[in-house]
C-alpha cells in the first residue's frame, strides 16, 4: 500500500512539473492560500471563540476545498481551449 502511494505521488509530481510555469504557480498559490486562510482563521477561532473552531473548521474546510478544486479545473479548461485555438 505504501509503495503504491509513493508511485502515485511520484506520478502526480511529474505531471505537475510538466505543466507550464503559470499553471504551477496558480496551483501552488491556491494551495498556499487555502492553507494560510485555514491556519489564520483556525488560530483566531481558537483564541477568540474557544470551541467554535470545531464548527468553523468544517465550514471553512468545505469552502476552501471547493475553491481548491474549482479554480485549477477552470484554469485547465481555459488552458485547453487556448491550446486548441492555437493548434488550428
Amino acid at each position: 500500500m505504501r509503495r503504491r502511494f509513493v508511485v502515485l505521488l511520484q506520478w502526480a509530481w511529474c505531471q505537475f512539473r510538466r505543466l507550464p510555469l503559470i499553471l504551477q504557480w496558480l496551483f501552488g498559490s491556491v494551495c498556499l492560500g487555502a492553507f494560510a486562510m485555514a491556519a489564520f482563521v483556525g488560530n483566531m477561532g481558537l483564541a477568540l471563540m474557544g470551541t467554535a473552531i470545531a464548527l468553523s473548521g468544517a465550514a471553512i474546510g468545505g469552502v476552501l476545498g471547493a475553491i481548491a478544486v474549482l479554480v485549477p479545473w477552470g484554469a485547465s479548461v481555459v488552458y485547453r481551449a487556448k491550446r486548441q485555438s492555437r493548434d488550428r
